[in-house]
């Protein structure tokens, strides 16, 4: 019998395995969209987080603003000033941009990653030809999305038959 439970692990794996480089595939050619939810993403614990980019600018515009209160103190309110403004408008959106990127790289390296990014959560995987239709981890099935929409779109071999398409974000995409 644990050959057997071990053997039903197995090709469950590969069959994830399939599904994930589908979904790959599907996003490389515009098919499918990932949205990140990026203060669900950006902080400690999260796998993508990354310290040097959210620390590092931070520190060297402090740092700065500091070596000019040397020259004068209105220089130097007036550099810190300068340095909040180009943090919100400047910074803030490359770390978002840079965090979105990491999260959809790590997403599709490997059947791994995508569980781990799966289980944390932030993420949403959308179809591109309808956005409302879309999966939000981690409560959502990811399998199920990729078996009824990009499975089918690829061909044959992983969808599942029948059954009516969710019309909203976060409806239930469990297999029936």
């Amino acid at each position: 019998m644990p050959n057997a439970v071990s053997r039903a692990r197995l090709e469950r794996e590969k069959h994830d395995i399939e599904l994930h480089a589908r979904l790959r595939t599907a996003h490389e050619n515009g098919l499918v969209l990932v949205y990140t939810n990026f203060t669900h993403l950006n902080r400690g614990g999260s796998p993508v987080f990354s310290v040097a980019d959210n620390v590092g600018p931070l520190l060297i515009m402090l740092l700065g603003s500091v070596a000019f209160l040397f020259v004068n103190v209105f220089v130097g309110l007036t550099a810190l000033l300068g340095a909040s403004l180009f943090y919100v408008f400047g910074v803030r959106p490359w770390i978002a941009r840079r965090l979105r990127e990491r999260t959809i790289r790590m997403m599709f390296t490997n059947i791994y990653h995508w569980r781990a990014l799966w289980q944390f959560g932030g993420v949403i995987i959308a179809l591109a030809a309808n956005p409302r239709i879309g999966c939000p981890a981690p409560d959502a099935d990811w399998r199920a999305i990729a078996r009824k929409f990009v499975a089918r779109a690829h061909g044959p071999g992983l969808g599942v038959a029948g059954g009516g398409l969710p019309t909203r974000l976060g409806e239930d995409l469990a297999p029936e």
